[in-house]
């Protein structure tokens, strides 16, 4: 199992991150989620566990990454208009299969 870190930044392009509305997510927090990626013989699989629904796949790692943020925003967007909170971060703490690759979110900002 290969874990790694990713910046906000990066995250942010993919879609991962979602602005919990206050206008500030630096300083208030934003939902960051761990997400898996799986590599295939032609394509990459992406899945974010703790946000049901959320899938992709493409033929790089990038495309996958960038489809499944617009997954994440698809899903969330739909739960914003129904009145629902957004799903709780819950770190990944499962077992992956071997080839699969867990990137870690990072912790919300402290608010303040």
């Amino acid at each position: 199992m290969a874990v790694g870190r990713v910046a906000g930044a990066r995250l942010r392009r993919a879609g991962l991150i979602w602005d919990t509305g206050t206008g500030n997510d630096k300083k208030r927090g934003a939902l960051r989620y761990d997400y898996i990626l799986d590599r295939g013989e032609t394509s990459w699989g992406g899945r974010v566990p703790a946000v049901p629904g959320a899938y992709s796949v493409g033929k790089t790692r990038e495309e996958a990454e960038r489809l499944l943020g617009e997954a994440v925003e698809c899903v969330l967007d739909v739960m914003r208009e129904r009145g629902q909170p957004p799903p709780a971060l819950i770190p990944f703490a499962g077992e992956l299969p071997p080839g699969s690759l867990l990137v870690r979110g990072e912790e919300p900002a402290a608010a303040g």
